[in-house]
């Protein structure tokens, strides 16, 4: 009898470690694909469009899932080759804004699990909430400055004319 007992606490405590280590990879990966919220949310609406026009459904997942991709290759594009910085933070907080209402919910979710209702689950709603948004941010930036970034990069594109344009100005200042 001992040794079945000690067998099922050694069981249950093996399966709270991988529980948490499922769950720890499930928030990382909620809030690694919350940047693409705005995408998915375009794809499934041009989805759910073409099936409510009677189209067939693989008709209406291809024209989901490529409504979403040329939504994510447009706005990396626009972010990317854009000189001005309030178009690349208007294009910006368009990708945040779903990032973070996504997150938001999806912490209030989890947290609901464990947390009641109240202002500890609401501020922790939002943290979550801009913590997604900031890791849309953070994802969308890095996709258009890619790993040879610095002062001195200019292989990419709008980064080469933001350059020219700041020493441009910097000489007509002198």
């Amino acid at each position: 009898m001992e040794e079945s007992a000690s067998f099922g606490r050694t069981l249950m405590t093996f399966l709270l470690i991988l529980g948490a280590i499922a769950l720890f990879y499930l928030v990382w990966l909620l809030f690694r694909l919350a940047t693409l919220a705005l995408p998915l949310s375009a794809g499934l609406a041009a989805a759910t469009l073409m099936t409510e026009r009677d189209f067939s459904l693989p008709a209406s997942l291809a024209a989901g899932f490529a409504a979403g991709l040329l939504l994510l290759a447009i706005g990396r594009l626009i972010f990317t080759s854009s000189i001005s910085p309030l178009i690349r933070t208007g294009v910006a907080i368009m990708f945040a804004a779903p990032a973070a209402f996504a997150g938001y919910l999806m912490v209030r979710g989890l947290a609901g699990l464990a947390v009641g209702e109240g202002i500890a689950l609401s501020l922790l709603s939002l943290v979550g909430g801009i913590m997604a948004a900031s890791s849309s941010w953070r994802s969308l930036v890095d996709g258009a400055e890619g790993p040879e970034s610095g002062p001195d990069s200019a292989s990419i594109p709008g980064r080469a004319r933001l350059t020219a344009a700041t020493e441009l100005a910097a000489m007509r200042s002198r």
